[in-house]
């Protein structure tokens, strides 16, 4: 007879991954939950490996931000400001797409949707692989206006 109703639970699991099928009937409490700390963990491990990440690197930065020029409008209003643009980059390190929402003074918009389609770089990796990903690319528009000299 059953002393309490701990004697009548009993423990089923099916790990998907590997097919097993695990079933456990103990009339002690504490049998079973080490049971499933230690379950949970092995699950946890076999599902949650680290997988080995490379971000996607530029390779032509300094070259692309050369070929940016300067609104002619935010010369005259004299406006500078940082523009971060998101780019889809593919397996081989191609821009695929660029975001529609972009950081910064709306001005500079145009220009850095222009000039980031010529951006290059390295294609991120998971576990060796080359994969597409979201990347964000920072630009900063600084005028350069020289000091007035004073008489």
């Amino acid at each position: 007879n059953p002393t309490n109703l701990c004697d009548f639970l009993f423990i089923k699991f099916i790990d998907n991954k590997s097919n097993n099928f695990y079933i456990i009937q103990n009339d002690n409490i504490m049998g079973k939950l080490l049971f499933i700390i230690l379950f949970l963990f092995s699950f946890n491990n076999s599902y949650s490996q680290h997988k080995k990440e490379e971000a996607p690197k530029p390779l032509n930065l300094s070259t692309v931000t050369k070929l940016i020029q300067y609104p002619d409008s935010a010369k005259v209003n004299k406006i500078e400001g940082r523009v971060v643009v998101k780019l889809l980059v593919d397996a081989n390190g191609e821009v695929e797409r660029i975001s529609d929402q972009i950081e910064g003074p709306e001005v500079f918009h145009e220009e850095i949707i222009r000039v980031s389609w010529f951006l290059k770089f390295t294609p991120a990796k998971i576990d060796g692989e080359n994969v597409k990903c979201w990347i964000s690319v920072p630009f900063k528009f600084k005028l350069n206006i020289p000091e007035e000299q004073s008489e």
